[in-house]
């Protein structure tokens, strides 16, 4: 065998860098395309972060809005109360 081995060394040799540069290709692909799918995670979780924000903005705008009507609410009320006279109900 080692003589087969001696023989043949610079085959060998030619074939391991042919093997190194396809293993080499091959992870410049799988990096190439790890990177587009981050790419494209980063875009729809921004997305997703932006929908959410406007979404909480909204739901505060509708609180506020909640909390002033009924306050005006209240104050009308109360206005209309001090108005009736004493004993209407």
């Amino acid at each position: 065998m080692w003589q087969w081995l001696n023989r043949n060394a610079a085959a060998i040799e030619a074939l391991s860098s042919v093997a190194g540069v396809a293993i080499t290709g091959a992870l410049l692909w799988i990096t190439s395309r790890y990177v587009r799918l981050t790419k494209i995670l980063t875009e729809v979780a921004t997305a997703q972060r932006k929908s959410q924000q406007d979404a909480d903005e909204i739901r505060s705008r509708e609180l506020h809005n909640n909390i002033s009507r009924l306050w005006t609410g209240r104050a009308v009320g109360a206005l209309q109360d001090n108005r009736r006279p004493a004993g209407a109900s």
